[in-house]
């Protein structure tokens, strides 16, 4: 698998699919940003609070403590952090927690194996997590977030005369399509129903669609897929940019192993590795229940197998 740049694999996913949102480009680049770099610092881009002082993340600690104590002590307390930076906060509100006789669980939502190997140095024992939906559900979490919201990609809304539009990009310039999956009962005004919302999905881009099977065929499908397809479609594009970015950082270790070699797995390996085995699971998952029935459904025999000759082409690719 050859490197990538961020604008390369963009274009490839506009090329295939069409403009992406604002939402899904601001979380590529925000996800390639951060994941070969500590960008924290005299020698980063940015520095927040906690490397300033340790008076911030002391104080974070102490209304932690606060909380957890007014709260009747109700079990294992559990520190949640998402978007830790270096674990600077983390280890100052955890070592005020341990002076009030708190011993945390450390849990940490990170993206980026660059920044979970150096949470891992400043912190030690710790969970880390790619998401929320792994985070433990059996009981109280205190979750602490410092400039993570304010980082998260956001969806453009424009109100025009004819409705709502979302921005989206294409070509290196912003395009507007109408704004056609809002959930109903949204406060949004003239917000689509849900029923017509599913039934439109995917209707707005309607260029003329080249002759090639394959380019053609993913498309003109999902146009007239089933209300759940979009979703899954988006998924699928950002699994396969973030398992590209995971690979990238397995490939020496593997080729070693590969070629007879030994190859020591670092921490870091380790935790790459167990990110892009769980998300190809999930991917081929996604693909299996959802994508493969519904193409099923909507092509021809002979489209699908120019589909899986194209995707098979692509995973000898070197």
């Amino acid at each position: 698998m050859a490197d990538q740049s961020l604008a390369d694999s963009l274009r490839r996913v506009i090329r295939n699919f069409g403009p992406i949102s604002v939402q899904q480009f601001m979380g590529e680049s925000n996800a390639r940003y951060y994941a070969a770099r500590d960008p924290l610092g005299a020698a980063g881009d940015f520095v927040t609070a906690p490397e300033i002082s340790q008076m911030f993340g002391e104080m974070i600690g102490l209304w932690c403590a606060d909380l957890w104590q007014r709260a009747g002590v109700p079990g294992p307390l559990r520190y949640v952090e998402l978007g830790p930076g270096r674990g600077t906060l983390a280890a100052d509100a955890l070592r005020v927690l341990a002076r009030q006789g708190l011993a945390a669980e450390v849990h940490f939502v990170e993206a980026s194996p660059a920044l979970g190997a150096v949470q891992a140095r400043t912190i030690g024992a710790a969970s880390w997590h790619a998401d929320l939906s792994t985070l433990p559900d059996d009981g109280p979490l205190l979750i602490v977030g410092n400039e993570f919201l304010d980082a998260l990609p956001i969806r453009q809304l424009i109100r025009r005369a004819g409705g709502w539009q979302e921005r989206h990009v294409r070509d290196g310039a912003f395009h507007e399509l109408p704004l056609q999956d809002w959930p109903a009962g949204h406060p949004l005004p003239d917000a689509p129903e849900a029923d017509d919302a599913q039934r439109e999905l995917f209707q707005s881009d309607q260029r003329p669609l080249p002759e090639a099977p394959v380019g053609a065929a993913r498309p003109r499908a999902f146009r007239h897929a089933p209300a759940v397809m979009p979703g899954a479609v988006r998924q699928l594009q950002q699994d396969h940019l973030l398992m590209h970015r995971l690979w990238q950082s397995l490939r020496g270790a593997l080729a070693r192993i590969a070629s007879g070699q030994e190859a020591d797995f670092s921490h870091e390996d380790l935790t790459v590795l167990h990110r892009f085995t769980g998300l190809y699971a999930s991917h081929i998952e996604l693909e299996e229940s959802v994508i493969y029935p519904a193409s099923r459904a909507l092509l021809g025999a002979p489209q699908l197998q120019a589909m899986g000759e194209e995707m098979a082409g692509r995973r000898r690719a070197p």
